[in-house]
């Protein structure tokens, strides 16, 4: 690990060539929060100094971990709770990283007793980053069958839609709902309905709104499936029919939403 160190405000234009000069020949850069707060910062001061700061592919840790660990947190998706819930390796003592500015004023001012624990300080940060990142790629890797319990296997689906790998998702929302995530079934559904797979999301649709705890949603999808797609009204006729008693008690905007749907499909097939 190398950390740099401005000795005086007035070699800030050194210290970030240096900085630009050790990230020029990278291909990437990992950081947790950085695309937010630090990446933006070192590209302002390069701007402001006239240093030329390449522009590496840059994953930040912090929003894949969000996705896959913040249901299980449940006290903010912090490097230092990471630490503690996902690798099993609380930090001790440590200082509040809102001190360090006061520390590096002090410094500047001649009073360098406070920089070892600023010092330590970042490197626990970043062996924290290198460590989330890597049990993230684990994760990622092993796939469902690694996730114990179904706030994981939901994260778990969020983080492989993110990332664009559908059938991986669509399998870790069926995985999680099926472990009592409802949403589970809504979000799979979905992703199948965007990619095309509309006899796979209906199959969902179907299972959903004849579950023990029926779902709307389920069944005014699966009826514009059968309408549209399948150009099957009296089906979807019969759906909606079905579903009018959940309507009735999810409130009367949603009932009047299902009985124009109703009135529409009954006078297109020409009943009354």
């Amino acid at each position: 690990m190398r950390q740099y160190l401005l000795e005086d405000l007035d070699r800030e234009p050194a210290l970030l060539s240096a900085v630009a000069e050790e990230l020029r020949g990278a291909t990437a850069i990992v950081t947790f929060n950085g695309k937010s707060f630090d990446w933006p910062l070192l590209r302002d001061r390069c701007l402001l100094a006239g240093v030329r700061l390449s522009q590496p592919a840059h994953w930040d840790v912090l929003h894949g971990a969000r996705r896959l660990w913040s249901p299980s947190l449940r006290g903010g998706c912090d490097l230092r709770r990471l630490q503690e819930v996902v690798l099993g390796r609380p930090r001790g003592p440590d200082l509040d990283g809102a001190e360090i500015p006061v520390r590096y004023r002090r410094y500047l001012d001649g009073d360098a007793a406070g920089l070892e624990e600023v010092v330590s300080h970042n490197l626990e940060d970043l062996w924290a980053t290198a460590a989330v990142a890597a049990r993230l790629c684990d994760r990622l890797i092993a796939g469902c069958p690694a996730a114990a319990d179904p706030e994981a296997l939901w994260g778990l689906g969020r983080t492989y839609e993110r990332a664009g790998a559908a059938t991986e998702a669509v399998s870790a929302y069926l995985a999680a709902r099926r472990l009592g995530v409802r949403p589970g079934a809504q979000a799979a559904a979905r992703l199948l309905k965007r990619q095309g797979r509309y006899a796979e999301a209906a199959g969902i649709w179907e299972a959903e709104r004849r579950g023990r705890v029926p779902s709307l949603e389920a069944a005014v999808e699966l009826a514009k499936y059968l309408e549209h797609r399948r150009r099957d009204p009296a089906a979807a006729l019969a759906v909606v029919r079905e579903a009018m008693p959940l309507a009735q008690r999810a409130g009367s905007a949603r009932y009047a939403e299902l009985e124009h749907r109703r009135a529409r499909l009954a006078r297109r097939l020409g009943e009354a």
